[in-house]
């Protein structure tokens, strides 16, 4: 059995696309099961027997997953040159900022009527039983995300970091590599945010007092592209439309109402989102800087309060750059925690299940289920379901070109689904009742019983559905 805390990735910047090279790096992202590279599908053959399926094809290789930065997992300031020069621009030449004190400034500036040539990278990944590589990885969606808490605790930046890559390949690990030295973990407390009335003056005016959180979303508009050849896997990439969406938890005070009664008008706003670091050396501090035009009432929507009482605004959506596409995205507003509320867990004995299920000292094994989570988190789960609800209707009439992608995004959408499910049963303060996402996906795919993974899923949800309605298990 591989050991969890061997897992981990690393990687190496590739010459030629698609080439392979030994990894330079690792990367401290957070440990998650290895991704299916192919998807087999039974085929039925009228031979003469009774059996449903007897053969089975397989037609095209790619690897769609995500690297994933969590609070236990942050997201640190070294981490993002690779991630952006990898989706957005590759064209990237950064600039040291203070002779010999290595504060190199990359400016990810992607031309809206041009290629940006986005590099790639050979990524490794696996534990201590097996490794394995996957050449031509390019990023094709990037979130960054923070809240900043009420009650002076941890406030750490998160990330997801959608990637593609050509196949998967047994391997072992390119030896002697390591994290950056000195790693800058990104806090979400030292965002800062600003608005401005024209791109020219872009960063010139803060909003004070006000950012509570933010979720930052970039549609890099990278996709696979797969012809006729001698391989199974994707001949080559595309740049499509760039888009960015930039939601904010505003607090309920007259900067929030003004954004309101912008977005109102139609009022176009060039907005900055700062995430500040410490100092490089004695050179220049880290900082993570995007900046956002704003096209009025087109690029979000803002729900006002509707009570007196101090709470968020979420708004603010904008468009990345000047001239890229924006999307929809809606927002509400939710009233502001006053009372610090740390995750609350209730335990679901699997002796409710079958008496059989206790440890060697005889006490019932028990799952501890976060029963408070944010409804952000909720709704992350019921756009997983129906995604993979519409991609399970879609596949039996997709077309047979079609159906790998289709599959892959299954893939993914259920490696999500484990992942949110293990997030859910890791909150206890003993790390030894804590998931991971490989555990949960075995536990749903046991065929020693069934049933149990069906169960506790259940019960987690009566967890969560007994605390919000105010009720107490016995």
């Amino acid at each position: 059995m591989g050991t969890l805390h061997l897992v981990h990735y690393q990687y190496g910047a590739e010459v030629t696309r698609g080439t392979a090279v030994a990894a330079t790096r690792v990367l401290a992202a957070a440990p998650k099961a290895v991704p299916m590279d192919r998807v087999w599908t039974p085929m039925k053959t009228y031979n003469g027997r009774r059996t449903q399926y007897s053969r089975k094809r397989n037609d095209e290789y790619l690897v769609k997953d995500s690297l994933t930065f969590d609070a236990a997992n942050p997201l640190y300031f070294q981490a993002l040159p690779v991630l952006h020069q990898c989706s957005l621009d590759g064209t990237i030449t950064p600039a040291e900022q203070t002779a010999g004190q290595t504060d190199y400034k990359w400016d990810v500036a992607p031309s809206m009527s041009a290629a940006n040539d986005p590099d790639t990278i050979t990524l490794e990944m696996g534990d201590d039983i097996q490794a394995y590589e996957v050449e031509y990885v390019m990023f094709d969606k990037l979130k960054i995300a923070g809240q900043i808490p009420a009650d002076g605790s941890a406030a750490p930046v998160t990330g997801e970091f959608s990637y593609f890559g050509r196949q998967l390949t047994p391997t072992t690990f390119t030896a002697a590599q390591s994290v950056h030295t000195g790693l800058e973990y990104m806090n979400a407390k030292l965002a800062r945010l600003y608005s401005d009335t024209t791109w020219a003056g872009v960063g010139g005016t803060e909003v004070a007092s006000t950012l509570r959180g933010f979720e930052l979303e970039i549609m890099t508009g990278n996709e696979v592209k797969f012809f006729g050849s001698a391989t199974k896997t994707f001949s080559t990439h595309a740049e499509g439309l760039i888009g960015a969406t930039l939601s904010l938890d505003l607090e309920g005070n007259s900067s929030a109402d003004t954004i309101f009664d912008q977005y109102q008008a139609g009022t176009e706003r060039a907005l900055q989102l700062v995430i500040n670091g410490g100092q490089i050396g004695s050179g220049v501090n880290y900082k993570y800087l995007v900046r956002l035009l704003r096209r009025g009432g087109a690029a979000q929507s803002v729900h006002r309060l509707q009570h007196a009482a101090p709470g968020p605004v979420r708004g603010a959506g904008g468009q990345l750059g000047q001239h890229a596409g924006h999307r929809h995205h809606h927002q509400s507003h939710r009233a502001l925690m006053r009372i610090p509320v740390p995750p609350i867990v209730r335990p679901i004995p699997l002796t409710d299940y079958a008496p059989e299920l206790v440890t060697e000292a005889g006490a019932p094994v028990t799952v501890w289920a976060w029963v408070n989570p944010p409804a952000r988190r909720i709704e992350d789960f019921n756009d997983l379901r129906e995604q993979i609800a519409d991609l399970k209707d879609g596949l039996p009439k997709a077309a047979p070109d079609a159906i790998p992608a289709m599959s892959a995004d299954m893939r993914t959408a259920s490696d999500a689904v484990t992942a949110w499910y293990a997030e859910i049963w890791s909150q206890h303060a003993d790390p030894a009742t804590h998931w991971t996402p490989a555990e949960v996906a075995a536990l749903a795919a046991s065929d020693t019983d069934p049933a149990l993974g069906r169960w506790l899923f259940q019960r987690t949800w009566d967890a969560i559905a007994d605390h919000r309605a105010g009720e107490k298990k016995a």
